[in-house]
């Protein structure tokens, strides 16, 4: 038996497998994957582990990703809303944002007149509304062109996400004013950055993709380990065994009770596989 034989680990892209958060304050170009992190990934799967990216990303802003990191398994998307198996170019897993969102939508943006919009769609259509910095920014970033409409009438088709994107104050009184309304109970809201604030379906997050794969899998609970940096984590790190967390991560994490390991900017993923390296090795 391998060391990690029903293990998996999910870790989420974005400042936790590799550094990109100067990309996006700061206008400045990714750099790539640390390549200790890249040979730890290698080493696990060898070994038997299960490896998955969870990742806020869009399916077209994650395509230009997908061949750095090795992985087995397949990759969630969207903050959790899809799970796109690309060996197969399939979804294993989608939610929709509801059918009565356009009405929702319009009494955001109405009430936030400078909120900047990014509408994805499970394709690779991306779309925006009102581009500001952040906007833009996050289109460098992601590498993942859009097309600016006025309404979201113009979209037509299912939507994956919306990605609210500001100054942090007016994002902060953006999500006060989404969880103040009676219909919020069909969405999940959360922070993925301090820029940047999810909306997705209810029951789309990180924790709900990965106990989807953990069941494709046949993993158990004791051995579902997950790794990140930000709000948007926070569900598939308290779901984990063990919750691995980079130290220079979001500050609001900084009082939970997980797992802290080097920060990302050397090779947060590899002293966390060192880790269970260590744990199996007592345990089988």
């Amino acid at each position: 038996m391998k060391k990690f034989e029903g293990v998996l680990l999910a870790c989420d892209f974005d400042n936790t497998i590799a550094p990109t958060g100067k990309c996006l304050s700061q206008g400045l170009p990714f750099t790539g994957v640390p390549e200790e992190n890249i040979r730890a990934i290698e080493y696990f799967m060898s070994e038997g582990g299960y490896f998955s990216v969870v990742t806020g990303r869009a399916y077209p802003a994650y395509l230009h990703l997908k061949d750095l990191i090795p992985v087995n398994c397949p990759t969630a998307l969207f903050n959790g809303a899809g799970i796109y198996d690309f060996a197969k170019e399939e979804y294993l897993w989608k939610r929709d944002l509801p059918e009565n969102i356009t009405a929702h939508y319009h009494a955001v943006m109405d009430a936030f007149p400078t909120l900047g919009m990014e509408i994805f769609c499970w394709d690779k259509r991306v779309f925006a509304e009102r581009p500001n910095i952040y906007v833009e920014r996050h289109q460098l970033l992601t590498q993942a062109p859009w097309v600016e409409i006025d309404r979201l009438e113009s979209v037509g088709e299912p939507v994956a996400k919306l990605l609210f994107e500001d100054e942090y104050e007016v994002l902060v009184e953006v999500q006060k004013f989404l969880l103040a309304q009676s219909w919020i109970k069909d969405y999940e809201t959360i922070f993925s950055g301090r820029h940047l604030l999810e909306l997705t379906a209810r029951g789309a997050t990180k924790a709900g993709a990965v106990k989807e794969l953990a069941r494709i899998f046949g993993v158990k609970q004791e051995n579902i380990y997950c790794a990140g940096d930000e709000e948007n984590d926070l569900s598939m790190l308290e779901l984990a065994q063990t919750a691995f967390v980079p130290e220079d991560c979001n500050p609001r994490l900084k009082d939970r009770p997980f797992h802290f390991v080097g920060p990302c900017t050397r090779h947060a993923v590899a002293d966390m596989i060192a880790v269970l390296d260590e744990k199996y090795a007592q345990h089988r």
